[in-house]
């Protein structure tokens, strides 16, 4: 039963380390650019290469978030942080 724990360990590992060094390239933000107000957003959807790592930045993050049980992410500080997350 131990041994199967560990592979699990190992193949979750393995999967983090998949998706952290996996390039993406994709041509849409991860909001909607017809929306976008704050210069950040209009900067990343005005530049291929910040956008390309937009996307990047929150499909990695979508993938590792879950991978983990809820309980296991930790609390998030306060709803600001949370909100910052989505």
């Amino acid at each position: 039963m131990a041994r199967d724990r560990t592979g699990e360990k190992q193949m979750k590992r393995l999967l983090i380390a998949f998706a952290l060094l996996t390039p993406l390239s994709v041509n849409a933000a991860s909001f909607d650019c017809q929306k976008a107000q704050a210069a950040d957003e209009k900067a990343i959807c005005a530049h291929l290469t910040l956008n390309d790592k937009d996307v990047e930045m929150h499909t990695k993050y979508q993938f590792l978030k879950g991978l983990f049980a809820m309980g296991s992410r930790g609390a998030l500080q306060d709803d600001a942080q949370q909100s910052w997350l989505k």
